[in-house]
């Protein structure tokens, strides 16, 4: 199989995610894209694909369901939040540093921000 047949085609989040803040939303809505438009391939997945990934908080948990592209579920993974905490919390500093910096002029901070968040989002991954 090509790497092609091991992408995702559809990134969706649970309801527990969104809805507190515009700006929340909005990174979420990036992260996705980014999802969507990654050129890693997982070959963990065995069925082939393209995939459907579901994302979802259940008790502490998260719960991550993959399904082919007709909506068959393949795997589901329920890994503890626990060790992401931290990295939750500087990520949600950094987005409000980012927000912040968005109102004084000069790129200098943003991309300071920006790589911030990149290096929060490489160790998350």
């Amino acid at each position: 199989m090509t790497s092609a047949e091991y992408r995702l085609c559809d990134v969706s989040l649970d309801r527990s995610f969104g809805g507190r803040d515009a700006r929340i939303e909005r990174e979420q809505a990036l992260a996705v894209i980014d999802l969507l438009e990654s050129k890693h391939s997982s070959r963990s997945v065995t069925a082939g694909g393209p995939y459907r990934l579901r994302i979802e908080a259940v008790v502490g948990r998260l719960a991550i369901h993959v399904a082919d592209d007709q909506g068959e579920h393949v795997v589901s993974h329920h890994p503890s939040i626990t060790p992401f905490r931290r990295l939750l919390k500087d990520y949600i500093r950094i987005c409000e540093s980012y927000y912040d910096a968005i109102r004084h002029p000069g790129p200098e901070l943003l991309e300071a921000i920006d790589m911030g968040r990149r290096g929060v989002h490489n160790e998350a991954a």
